[in-house]
């Protein structure tokens, strides 16, 4: 156990690797900040550089590799890195809101009534869904005191009832009325989100988040919620990099996933190799044979968040762990969902217009 001093430069030559596990406070390794509960793992002969640390004193557990993982186990991995700079992600999750409100303004009034793939909502019920919860994220942000006195009626409202209820009661318009008060909040959310700072502590139902985890949250349900409009309409969306949004998420629930449906957090997550729309490809985890995961980023971010089932989304795995992951993957929060049956959520062919 070690404590550093406040504004602190350390720098330390590590052989045969180390652990860094953040027990109270926090502190900068190049160019990434670590705080309570975080942890980094550094391989063999790495070098640390001279860095200051941040803010208050910080009281961590160093270790050798691989003996912090009961640890990391109980309380949570650490994530994959956010961004640096702006908040990309408030630009990203407007052209998300964009593209879905472009083929919503293009359709028949009749739409908005007919039933979708997911659950037997109509198309009412998949818009009304993401503009309740956009308005609690807003609320969150700029009236913290007030969205955890709503919070209470609206989670037990849910218990008693079900979700579609509370949401239908709260937002009483439909079809374009629907569509125009959805369009003038995540407009006006995705701008007051590209001025917070990405670190601010946005409350949330259960626990707070940063604002940059808020945002991504809101354009992971809006993608998310696009198939049920989409798939029904045969329309194949356009897809962009902006999708590592949601693939970094699945990636830090990874342990969330397990927990939620009652599996033992593996020590290490599967080794993901995912190509992005671009041809990029994307890696995450450490290299295995063992475990491993690869195949198109969109359809990664689709099993996460349930849109499709793993026998339906073009995805390769190996191992155990990795099995099982996809099979219950979730990315969203609340309690354990299971996607549906194979084959039930898909992409119809388009009907033609009529001449």
């Amino acid at each position: 156990m070690e404590t550093w001093a406040p504004g602190a430069d350390i720098a330390l030559e590590v052989e045969g690797g180390i652990e860094f596990f953040v027990i109270e406070g926090g502190y900068s390794e190049a160019g990434e900040t670590f705080e309570t509960w975080d942890w980094l793992c550094l391989p063999a002969g790495i070098q640390i550089g001279r860095h200051r640390w941040t803010g208050r004193h910080v009281r961590l557990d160093r270790r050798r590799p691989s003996r912090l993982a009961s640890l990391r186990d109980a309380l949570r991995l650490r994530k994959v890195p956010e961004r640096e700079g702006d908040m990309d992600q408030a630009t990203d999750f407007l052209a998300e809101c964009d593209a879905l409100a472009a083929v919503l303004d293009d359709q028949p009034d009749a739409i908005w009534e007919s039933e979708t793939q997911f659950k037997g909502w109509t198309v009412n019920d998949a818009m009304v869904h993401p503009t309740f919860w956009n308005l609690a994220a807003g609320q969150a942000l700029t009236d913290p005191e007030g969205f955890q006195a709503a919070t209470g009626p609206v989670m037990k409202g849910m218990v008693q009832t079900g979700l579609r209820p509370v949401e239908n009661q709260a937002i009483a318009n439909r079809g374009r009325d629907l569509l125009l008060r959805w369009q003038a909040h995540y407009r006006d959310m995705s701008a007051r989100w590209a001025a917070v700072d990405p670190k601010t502590r946005v409350a949330w139902v259960g626990r707070d988040m940063s604002a940059r985890s808020s945002i991504v949250a809101r354009r992971m349900e809006t993608w998310a919620h696009g198939f049920e409009i989409l798939d029904p309409l045969g329309v194949a969306r356009a897809e962009t990099d902006r999708i590592r949004n949601v693939v970094v998420l699945g990636v830090n629930t990874f342990g969330r996933s397990q927990k939620v449906h009652g599996q033992p957090i593996s020590a290490a997550m599967p080794h993901l190799s995912l190509t992005a729309p671009s041809g990029a490809i994307w890696t995450f985890g450490e290299p295995s044979n063992a475990e491993s995961i690869g195949g198109p980023a969109v359809d990664f971010a689709a099993a996460v968040t349930q849109t499709r089932t793993i026998a339906d989304a073009f995805l390769v795995f190996r191992g155990p762990d990795a099995t099982a992951w996809m099979a219950k993957a979730q990315c969203f929060a609340g309690p354990q969902e299971t996607s549906t049956a194979p084959g039930v959520r898909f992409r119809r062919p388009a009907t033609p217009a009529p001449n």
